[in-house]
């Protein structure tokens, strides 16, 4: 029997663990968006995108990251240059 899957199947689960799902309360505190308001987004079929494991809802970290830089690109001032 290899040893191989082993190491991968270690290697997959331990880059797994390092980023595991948020919770509302998580991602509340990580934007400073109010915990009601990111419900309000979910059940609205807005904000950043979530899942639920079993009975609790969840976030990707990098779904909220992307939400996060989606926001800026589309909400950004400043960028232009001045033409003299």
């Amino acid at each position: 029997m290899s040893t191989q899957p082993l190491a991968v199947a270690a290697t997959v689960g331990s880059a797994a663990l390092s980023r595991q799902p948020l919770t509302t309360v998580q991602v509340s505190e990580q934007t400073s968006i109010p915990a009601a308001t990111l419900r309000y987004w979910r059940s609205a079929g807005i904000g950043p995108k979530s899942f639920k494991l079993g009975r609790v809802v969840r976030y990707r970290p990098e779904d909220v990251d992307a939400w996060m830089q989606a926001q800026y690109e589309a909400t950004k001032v400043g960028d232009e240059l001045v033409k003299s």
